[in-house]
């Protein structure tokens, strides 16, 4: 029996969370179809991680996302591949795929919707034509779900590994190590986290924030201002974020508006608590109480008590912790989420 061919076809292969979902989906994929991956813009380090795992990936090297010589390139991929199926992610791989895609003889075009379009309105009208191309749509949660009504959801997987004793136990109140892995910009909302901790009652915590962005000299400036820059560590752009999380005691996520966050699913895959905003989407994932804690977004008073409880109950880490292990291996593990992709891939 024939293999069916399938290519993905995305904007670019950098460190994001669409980039790490292919990382973590097509070897497994692979095994079922013949995967191929067109990179519109640069190479990037998911690429060479991909090539690694004889995942054919192929370079448009377009200047930028205006480079006319997109048309021919693609097209000759296209052609030269000859996929029965695209799967398209990110906005400017969604349009150009489609229409290409098309154009080349693609037969099923399927749009893994991964990024808004917030701030992006010269782009809204091409998206939206273009629909009419697409078979079928993928979306991660309920939440992405009301913009796209006949949608699949298929949530984000992240690696589900044996636990480990995240690090050294801290006692409760002592040397407590909090972690927030995010790009330092807006809308991730590390001002309230960074406000939170300057009111805990306890004052020994440390602070770990993993990433980089335009505010981090606002951000530290904001916690010399709190008198806390001696509880905070900004750790630049970090390769290690699992070795980070064995050492951290407590996760945050204080964002105000998220797609599904690989940040929190792989904190609760490694057994630590976490905490984040009550946005729709986390509200899917995290079961107040019992896979984690949410704290009313953009309150700093109620982030505040959320951290004192976990700050001095290591009782209650350890059972949130447990539980959302669980809850990630019925439903974000790649042994759940496979076969959700290789049933809408299927003939």
């Amino acid at each position: 029996m024939k293999t069916k061919k399938v290519t993905f076809f995305i904007s670019e292969l950098d460190i994001g969370g669409a980039e790490k979902q292919l990382l973590l989906i097509l070897p497994e994929l692979k095994k079922h179809f013949a995967i191929h991956v067109i990179c519109a813009l640069g190479h990037g380090p998911i690429g060479i991680s991909l090539a690694q795992q004889n995942i054919p990936v192929h370079y448009l090297n377009l200047a930028s996302r205006f480079d006319i010589r997109i048309i021919w390139r693609l097209y000759k991929i296209f052609k030269k591949i000859q996929p029965d199926t695209l799967v398209t992610m990110l906005i400017f791989a969604d349009i150009t795929g489609r229409l290409l895609g098309r154009l080349s003889g693609v037969k099923q075009v399927i749009t893994s919707h991964r990024s808004s379009l917030i701030g992006r309105d010269y782009l809204r009208l091409a998206y939206y034509l273009s629909d009419w191309l697409v078979d079928n749509d993928i979306v991660q949660s309920q939440a992405a779900k009301k913009y796209h009504p006949t949608a699949t959801i298929i949530p984000n997987t992240v690696n589900f590994s044996p636990p480990y004793e995240g690090g050294v136990p801290a006692n409760a109140g002592e040397g407590v190590k909090i972690i927030c892995v995010a790009n330092l910009k807006p809308g991730k909302g590390h001002e309230y986290l960074l406000k939170a901790l300057s009111r805990t009652g306890e004052g020994g915590e440390v602070l770990l924030l993993a990433g980089t962005g335009p505010l981090e000299n606002q951000l530290k400036q904001l916690a010399l201002d709190l008198g806390i820059s001696n509880q905070v560590k900004f750790l630049g752009l970090r390769s290690d974020i699992p070795n980070l999380l064995q050492q951290s005691d407590i996760f945050v996520l204080p964002t105000e508006g998220e797609g599904m966050s690989n940040a929190v699913l792989e904190a609760m895959a490694m057994g630590l608590p976490v905490i984040t905003s009550d946005i729709p989407v986390n509200q899917e994932v995290i079961q107040h109480q019992k896979t984690g804690l949410l704290f009313k977004n953009k309150n700093v008073a109620d982030l505040t008590d959320k951290l004192n409880q976990l700050i001095t109950n290591p009782n209650l880490r350890a059972t949130l912790a447990q539980n959302a292990r669980e809850y990630i291996k019925n439903n974000h593990s790649i042994a759940a989420i496979i076969p959700q992709w290789i049933k809408i891939l299927s003939p």
